[in-house]
């Protein structure tokens, strides 16, 4: 016995907006893109409808979904799929190669310096508006100090200097991360 046609309508309509938010929910995907993995995963479904049992329908479909959300994020992340082919004696290829900077490419080396200065700077301000007790904890714990040795030279417990490394922590990397959007939003 297998799902019939004239269900399969009936399936649509009832799961149809559930995989599309599921899609978003889950996934995080854009509304557009949501609702058309939803399209796939009913076309999946209704191709291969003859070899399921009624009743089973929702399993199957949540099942397909999850596949088709996986695999698609997978896609998302390998850059080997997204990566454009070129010829290596194709027309394009002495262009390509003039535009690919070289390792020993003397400004692509002072660009990276200055990335990497910028992000120095900004660390040391962020270290600086720490409070002093985090501060001074931070530093011992740079130097390769143990906790404990911090914990003896700051004359406190154990216990805080994990509570002021974490806060510090923490602080840090919201301020940074602070940084960095208000960055990206003036650029």
């Amino acid at each position: 016995m297998s799902i019939s046609e004239s269900e399969f309508p009936k399936i649509y309509v009832r799961h149809y907006s559930r995989i599309v938010r599921y899609f978003v929910g889950m996934f995080h995907f854009e509304i557009v893109e949501a609702e058309e993995l939803a399209q796939e995963t009913f076309i999946r479904f209704y191709t291969h409808a003859a070899d399921f049992q009624p009743g089973s329908e929702q399993a199957i479909l949540w099942t397909t979904a999850r596949h088709i959300g996986l695999n698609n994020l997978r896609a998302k992340q390998s850059q080997k799929r997204h990566g454009k082919l070129v010829e290596l004696d194709g027309p394009d290829a002495e262009s390509i190669r003039e535009s690919v900077p070289s390792d020993d490419d003397p400004s692509q080396e002072v660009a990276e310096e200055q990335v990497e200065s910028v992000r120095r700077q900004r660390l040391a301000e962020a270290i600086a508006a720490l409070p002093a007790g985090s501060r001074e904890a931070l530093r011992l714990h740079l130097n390769e100090r143990s906790y404990a040795e911090i914990a003896q030279a700051l004359q406190i417990s154990l216990d805080a200097v994990k509570s002021r490394l974490r806060d510090a922590k923490r602080q840090l990397r919201s301020r940074l991360e602070d940084d960095d959007k208000a960055g990206s939003q003036s650029a």
